[in-house]
């Protein structure tokens, strides 16, 4: 039900909402601004279609597909982050969005660092898992490390769904109300609280094999 709330409110803001703003204000005419688009679309279409479609999924031949799709999902926003900063701080005058959309791009930029840092370490700790004697403490231990790196790589990615992909429409959101501020704690209060809920369902079997590995 989270992804399906999340990817409910992309596809109206990227296919609703945005198309008749765009036409109306030739945004399309402006190569820099178009290219922070096509960045801003590759990376939450890959949130999209990574966070339904996981690596175990049909017998692990999901897999794949989950990879390669992040990654591209990972250089889409790093170009729709240097595009929209550009855009942000050359191409309008307003500096305190310019500031806010920078910092946000910042922190969305970091999640992906996190998350990117988390299941390399992930990988690193299946290899050294491979040449331990099973049922060791030295293997309880790497299996419970690695377990914790995944956890972190999934939490560090639905951060970039939740927030990166989704604030812009949320904004959207916000302005059809009449006190904004209101509502845009409410939004926030309400996506940190669809984040942790969507990250305790998504790691659910981790936590209770880590629990099961203490015992």
């Amino acid at each position: 039900i989270y992804w399906l709330e999340a990817t409910s409110l992309f596809v109206w803001f990227f296919f609703i909402h945005a198309p008749p703003v765009l036409i109306k204000e030739h945004a399309l005419q402006r190569p820099i601004l178009s290219f922070h688009l096509c960045g801003a679309l590759g990376i939450s279409l890959a949130c999209v279609h990574n966070s339904l479609l996981t690596p175990s999924l049909f017998d692990g031949q999901a897999r794949p597909f989950h990879v390669y799709v992040g990654r591209v999902g990972m250089l889409a926003g790093v170009i729709s982050f240097c595009f929209g900063a550009y855009v942000a701080w050359f191409q309008q005058e307003d500096l305190g969005f310019a500031s806010a959309i920078t910092i946000g791009g910042l922190l969305q930029l970091n999640a992906q660092r996190l998350g990117y840092a988390a299941i390399l370490r992930y990988y690193n700790l299946k290899k050294e898992l491979e040449n331990v004697p099973g049922g060791s403490d030295e293997s309880r231990r790497l299996q419970k490390d690695k377990n914790a790196a995944l956890k972190e790589h999934i939490t560090q990615m639905l951060v970039v769904f939740i927030f990166g992909c989704l604030i812009p429409a949320t904004i959207r959101v916000i302005q059809q109300f009449k006190y904004q501020l209101i509502a845009a704690v409410l939004a926030i209060f309400g996506l940190r609280m669809a984040l942790g809920a969507y990250v305790a369902t998504m790691t659910k079997g981790l936590q209770a094999n880590s629990e099961a590995l203490l015992e």
